[in-house]
């Protein structure tokens, strides 16, 4: 991905992708991360929603429900992969230092 592509890619995510997704209600915050892996050729970024209920993550799952990836493939169809997962907080980081302190 050249670098024109990639900024257009970062201003439709925080200008339209984000603010249509949180406009929803069914989010309550979110964090956009950029990866670094080892042997990186292409740039590769994270969006976390943070939701409340076990429903509002099967939204994001779901293949055939779920229009935010449905967004992503629209408007970039083959220039960006869209997926879901779903990350599991065992132990919140704020309790961990909490207790060992």
């Amino acid at each position: 991905m050249d670098s024109g592509v990639e900024l257009a890619v970062q201003a439709w995510i925080k200008e339209e992708f984000i603010p249509s997704v949180m406009q929803d209600g069914k989010f309550h915050e979110f964090q956009l991360c950029k990866l670094k892996f080892i042997d990186q050729e292409t740039p590769a970024y994270a969006i976390q929603f943070y939701c409340s209920t076990g429903q509002q993550q099967d939204l994001l799952l779901d293949p055939l429900d779920s229009k935010y990836l449905h967004w992503v493939t629209e408007r970039w169809h083959l220039e960006v992969v869209a997926f879901a997962s779903i990350l599991d907080i065992l132990e919140p980081a704020y309790l961990s230092f909490i207790h060992r302190n």
